[in-house]
Order: structure tokens, then sequence, then C-alpha cells
């Protein structure tokens, strides 16, 4: 994963299809779908807009569609227009459906956050963006173990020959959350692998760590969206957690040689919500407390 210092996503629906034109050599390509590069120019139009907290830095299209929190907000109130330093950024980009979901870290100490940013692109402009935003009081919160682990991870393109089609990428990622709801369904589980789940990892980097370390039963996902990167082997699953109506939440992956390398997690409680939370380091603490 890539460490980013700069100065100052939930969508279920329909998804775009042919979202460039193929005369724009720029934002389309042959066939349909978006250029990697037309895709990462929209991500970062986007984190130097979020650095700044000005929209206007970003290329959005005249008709835009803008959530947070799997809720339709006001771009002028939402955290656009917050200027947030971004100390952390990590990308997945799917060329087929033209969308990206960027996870980015600000851990200032007086108010820290993680969001989750799912852009869709058409055209080369942004149609649609769809924020998870957590900060303290949101599932085992901690910007700062965030920040200290991801970026040890390494999410860097597998080779042309080891990549898995973007159908294996997606049973991977719902094998593991339908492990919820069946605690028989078989889990491509690698080994190493590691979970960061908001501020809070299982393992502690040695060749032994594990991602089987088991899940809560009884919660289905029947609503997910999937945004696929074949380069980085990896698949994020948008979804209510526990369905209509329950908590926002992002599931990502990286998958090496059919196996779960890493896997991350951003969830946003709700208001008045009690969420467990997560010290400095990885020690569990009382809701609303980070140290």
């Amino acid at each position: 994963m890539s460490r980013t210092m700069i100065g100052p996503a939930i969508i279920v629906g329909a998804l775009l299809t042919g979202c460039a034109s193929q005369g724009d050599a720029g934002a389309g390509v042959a066939g349909g779908g978006c250029s990697r590069a037309a895709l990462q120019a929209a991500v970062d139009s986007y984190v130097a807009g979020q650095g700044a907290g000005d929209a206007s830095l970003m290329n959005l299209a005249e008709s835009l569609s803008y959530k947070q929190d799997r809720e339709p907000a006001a771009l002028e109130s939402g955290i656009l227009a917050k200027a947030l330093n971004v100390q952390f950024q990590h990308s997945i980009l799917d060329t087929e459906l033209c969308e990206s979901f960027t996870e980015i870290v600000d851990a200032n100490p007086e108010e820290p956050y993680v969001l989750g940013v799912h852009l869709t692109v058409a055209d080369g402009a942004v149609t649609e963006i769809d924020t998870l935003v957590t900060t303290r009081g949101d599932w085992l919160f901690n910007a700062n173990n965030f920040l200290a682990w991801a970026p040890e991870e390494d999410w860097s393109p597998i080779p042309d020959a080891e990549r898995a089609d973007r159908a294996s990428l997606i049973a991977a990622g719902d094998a593991y959350l339908d492990r919820f709801s069946d605690e028989t369904v078989e889990v491509p589980w690698g080994r190493p692998c590691r979970r960061l789940e908001g501020g809070a990892r299982t393992g502690n980097g040695s060749p032994e760590d594990t991602c089987e370390v088991g899940v809560p039963l009884g919660v289905n996902f029947p609503i997910r969206h999937h945004v696929v990167d074949t380069t980085l082997g990896a698949v994020v699953v948008l979804a209510p957690f526990g369905g209509e109506g329950g908590l926002p939440d992002s599931h990502l992956f990286r998958v090496e040689h059919g196996k779960l390398r890493w896997v991350h997690t951003i969830t946003v409680c709700r208001d008045g919500q009690a969420c467990p939370q997560v010290r400095d380091g990885g020690g569990f603490g009382p809701p609303g407390t980070d140290d």
C-alpha cells in the first residue's frame, strides 16, 4: 500500500455501463469501461479536494449524486467541505464498472477520521460520491492504529500470470461474508493473513498470522455491491451490515494465489449506539475512547 502525504460508500442500485465514450482517449478504453489512468485521476482530484476541503478541485459531473454513510447528503456540509490531512491513502480501481474505492486516514488527535470513498466516473467526470465516514465512536475505531498498520501491507500489482479473474475475486469476498450466516461455508483463508477492522487487527506480522479467528454468526449480507481490481487482486464489498437498514460497512479483500491475504473493514455506527473502541496498540477500551 502507498503512503501519501499531501497538504491540504455505499451505492446499491443500477450500475453504470459503458461509462466512458470511446472517443475520449483519456477516459475510456476500447469496448467500454474506463482506463486506470482516468480512474486514478478522479481519485487524485478527490484526495486534493478532501485535503483542501474544496470540492471545486474535483472534476464533477453537472448531475452529481452525493451520499454519506449511505444517505443523501449536501456537498457543502458533508465531509468534503472539511479539510483533512491525508496521511494515508490507498485505492482500488474497477475499470469495468468505472468505479473506485479509496481508504483515507487523518489521525489528527483532536478530530481523527478513517474514510471509505466510493467514486463512480463517466466520461472522465465524477458522477457519484458515496463516503463512509468513521471517527471516534464508530466500530473498533482507532485512526492511529490504522495509520500504523495499513502501510505495512503489500498491495502491489499481482504478476500477470498469477492474477485471478473478476468472478474469482468476488467469490472469495462473498465466501467471507457468507460465513456470517452459514458456518459451513468454506472461506479461502490464507496464511499468513491479517484482518484490520477499524483499529483492531489479528496477528502481529508473523508468518503464522491467520484471519480464521471467527466471525459473528447469524448476520446476513443480502445487499452487496462489488468493486473489483484484478490488477491488485482486490475486491471491496459495500453492504449494509445485516441487510436493509444495517450499519454502513465496507469489507476490502486482497487475494493472493486464491487465498485471502489482507482484510480491511470500515463500519459506521448509528448515533447513540455504544460501539466498542480500540486503544492505541490494539487493546480494547470503553465506547468513545481511543487512549
